[in-house]
This record gives C-alpha cells, sequence and structure tokens, in this order.
C-alpha cells in the first residue's frame, strides 16, 4: 500500500507530461524531482538522528534513551520506504540499497553477521569497528534493529554485552 502511494505520487506530475508543451514538461520533472530531493534528504536526516540516539544510548542506557534510539530507528525506517521504491538517486547509483536494507534475508544473515562482529569487537582492545568491509548484512537498518529490539525480556542488559553498543554505534 506504501508503495502504491509513492508510485502514484511520482507519477502525479509525470502524468501532465502526456501533451504537454516544455515548460509544462520542465516543471512537472522539477515537482517530481524536488518530491525525491526531500525525501533522500530526510533519509538523510533521520540517519544523523539515529546514529546521535544510538551514541546517547550506549552513553547511558536507560528507559528513555532505548525508547529514543527506537522511536529514531523507526523514522529512518520510514524515511527509507519512502525512498526505497525510486530506481534512481545516490542510493541507486552507489548501489546502497543493500547496505541500507539487507533483505530478503531467510538464512538469517543478519543475525549471525552482527553476532559476528559484536564478538569481533568484544575481542578488539579498543573495541573498535569498521564495518565498511563487513558484510551488508550488518551495514544497515536490519542489523540495527536486531540490536535495538533483541528477542531479550531485558533489552537494556542484552545492550551490555561486550561489542554490541561497538557494533550499535559503528
Amino acid at each position: 500500500m506504501h508503495r502504491l502511494r509513492i508510485l502514484l505520487l511520482l507519477a502525479a506530475p509525470l502524468a501532465l507530461l502526456y501533451g504537454c508543451g516544455p515548460d509544462n514538461t520542465q516543471r512537472a520533472l522539477t515537482a517530481t524531482a524536488d518530491v525525491i530531493a526531500a525525501d533522500y534528504a530526510r533519509l538523510h536526516e533521520r540517519a544523523a538522528t539515529l546514529g546521535e540516539q544510538s551514541r546517547a544510548l550506549c552513553s547511558e542506557p536507560d528507559a528513555s534513551t532505548l525508547s529514543d534510539a527506537r522511536q529514531a530507528w523507526q523514522q529512518t525506517m520510514d524515511a527509507w520506504m519512502r525512498v526505497a521504491p525510486v530506481g534512481f538517486g545516490p542510493v541507486q547509483s552507489q548501489q546502497a540499497a543493500y547496505k541500507i536494507q539487507f533483505w530478503p534475508d531467510p538464512r538469517d544473515m543478519v543475525a549471525r553477521e552482527t553476532d559476528a562482529q559484536i564478538e569481533k569487537a568484544a575481542e578488539a582492545d579498543d573495541g573498535a569497528l569498521n564495518l565498511d568491509e563487513a558484510s551488508v548484512a550488518v551495514q544497515g537498518l536490519p542489523a540495527l534493529e536486531y540490536l535495538l529490539f533483541p528477542d531479550a525480556d531485558a533489552p537494556l542488559a542484552t545492550l551490555e554485552q561486550p561489542g554490541r553498543c561497538a557494533v550499535l554505534t559503528s
């Protein structure tokens, strides 16, 4: 349903192109580009907020910072869902879609790769990680979801697992 709304939103200005002169065509293309650019900007802002909230959670793990980080994750996912169906733009040209949302994941690669990175961070002397060379399964929103919404009864205790915050904030 969400994709249908996005497609209709994109199609409405493009429908104006049919039988239009050059001025109307340019206006329709500009309007469409403005909508898409705004969605990309929103995704960027929401992802930055998610990073800030994740760092705040790891600095002061409590129910409030966990709630804030989870809300930031949901807002970032919502922003991503607006951009995901667009077949062009930075995400497509940089082939970053799987880095943002590795899906489908029938072999549970997100959990396996994230757990491997948690273990790697726990074993590192400084706890620092560079996920740029890690699997795309651990680089995006599903990995953050795995970290922020664990199946545990005590999610804050889960966050205290050595290496977990290093992965979350990387």
